[in-house]
């Protein structure tokens, strides 16, 4: 231990070689992608290394580097000390980092007044403050150096540096101070997270029947930072992953700057489980520019048997007219259903294609994270013609409850509609009630309407008699194609 201390104060007291390793030198790079917007870059090059301490400046990492997740492996080598450089050349920086030394200037004639000049002056830069810089400089036509504070953008047409501050970068640059136990080339792993990604998933689901929907999913891919990432494998955590404090990102803005390219041949991630989470690994690697956004086939599945339901949410306490049937299609991911693959949370879009065969939109629902075995209804839209019209006759003190209710299907099919019936709220000796409108035994089978709920025209069949949780009756009904069924209902809450 005490040969290896001897060893390192010896090397410190040397001289500390610098060298720049750029991206050429990658020989392979890993993106994990997560949906907080944060990415894991694990970035493998071959380093030419000199035997003892050295600064290793590794070019191309992400501007929103979180420059204290960076590691470095590699063998025979041990880091002794990690620096990110992201003050970047600005005229603002240089001029911050040339306080006290010379600088050029060729002023413009506005200096003085006029439009002669350009002059030449030799200057050393005092202060720099709000867009100003103080100097002392001999001024044409005076007899003695003068102070003078120069906006930074309108008298000076040139200036001019002697050299470049060492600690600013072009490009964003992590160092590594790393001593080398031999000389020679040696493969390094950097690894680090940064900000500035995302991904989210988006499915296009044709309908191909009332049953039936082909199923293609897509990943979105997004580098917000100024740096392109190139030939990279790339891999897709889907789930929460916890942050230590929140990140603000500008997310309109990057969607904004973002360029969109087209969409890659459709050929299937590869899929497995990583700790609580699904990782997905995309099967070629890919490339994304600075400020792109890019699209890669993720899966596709054929023959998806959905449920297609209509549902009129009815509150029968008050008159409404045209209530529209709301279309929703419940999908059930198993394998039996035709999916079985867990499916990251995104946007699921809908067509259908008209008699010409050419695909319409039909709707669009953001869909949660769904693993194997859930089920998830996807409210499309409002069917144009299943149409419901209530009309309250009676809801009054004595608590009496009566009304006519019409239903319409101008469809020239047959279809099952749901009425979804909402308590009932009133109030009885300032005391607020709640009551549902039907009964269920504990188990919740054999449910029977309280309600009064009989057909004057059209007689369409009631199929059956539910309850939700929250109190709901909700009301099956078979309504034959192209009719107008009207029933009057009768509740007395006591």
């Amino acid at each position: 231990m005490l040969k290896k201390m001897t060893a390192l104060l010896l090397a410190s007291s040397m001289p500390v070689i610098a060298q720049d390793s750029t991206p050429e030198q990658r020989n392979q790079l890993n993106v994990t992608l997560y949906q907080n917007g944060m990415a894991l870059i694990q970035d493998s090059r071959t380093i030419n290394l000199e035997q003892g301490i050295q600064n290793i400046r590794f070019q191309g990492v992400t501007p929103q580097i979180i420059a204290d997740s960076a590691l470095l492996a590699g063998t025979d080598i041990n880091v002794l000390e990690r620096n990110y450089t992201y003050d970047l050349i600005s005229l603002e920086a240089l001029l911050k980092a040339s306080i006290g030394q010379k600088i050029g200037l060729q002023l413009n004639g506005r200096f003085f007044g006029n439009m002669g000049g350009p002059f030449f002056v030799n200057a050393t830069l005092i202060a720099v403050q709000n867009q100003r810089m103080v100097i002392k400089a001999d001024v044409p036509g005076e007899t003695s150096q003068k102070i003078l504070a120069l906006p930074i953008d309108q008298y000076g047409d040139l200036i001019s540096f002697d050299q470049v501050p060492g600690h600013l970068s072009e490009p964003p640059t992590l160092s590594m101070q790393v001593q080398a136990n031999a000389a020679g080339e040696a493969p390094v792993t950097l690894t680090y997270l940064s900000n500035g990604f995302d991904w989210q998933a988006s499915y296009i689901s044709d309908i191909t029947s009332e049953t039936s929907i082909n199923l293609d999913a897509w990943v979105t891919l997004q580098n917000h930072t100024d740096v392109p990432l190139n030939d990279a494998r790339v891999q897709l955590l889907a789930g929460e992953v916890n942050r230590a404090m929140p990140v603000h990102q500008l997310r309109n803005k990057m969607m904004q700057d973002a360029e969109m390219v087209a969409m890659a041949p459709p050929i299937e991630a590869q899929l497995e489980n990583i700790g609580d989470y699904k990782l997905f690994t995309l099967p070629r690697n890919i490339s994304m520019a600075a400020k792109q956004k890019k699209q890669v086939a993720l899966f596709n599945a054929e023959r998806v048997r959905v449920e297609k339901h209509y549902s009129l949410p009815l509150d029968l306490s008050h008159s409404i007219k045209r209530v529209k049937a709301r279309v929703s299609l419940k999908l059930s991911n198993t394998s039996e259903a035709g999916l079985g693959t867990p499916m990251p949370a995104g946007i699921m879009r809908f067509y259908q294609q008209d008699h010409a065969g050419l695909r319409q939109f039909v709707g669009e629902v953001r869909i949660p994270d769904l693993d194997k075995h859930e089920t998830y209804s996807a409210n499309i839209g409002k069917a144009f013609g299943i149409t419901a019209n209530n009309r309250n006759l009676r809801w009054d003190s004595a608590g009496w409850l009566q009304g006519e209710l019409e239903l319409i299907n101008s469809q020239k099919k047959s279809v099952v509609s749901e009425l979804i019936i909402q308590p009932l709220h009133y109030q009885v000796d300032k005391e607020y009630k709640r009551i549902s409108l039907c009964e269920a035994p504990t188990d919740k089978q054999d449910v029977k309407l309280k309600l009064n709920f009989r057909p004057v025209t059209g007689g369409p069949k009631l199929v059956s008699v539910s309850q939700e949780d929250n109190g709901a009756c909700r009301l099956s009904i078979q309504l034959a194609p192209d009719t107008r069924s009207l029933y009057r209902y009768e509740y007395r809450t006591s």
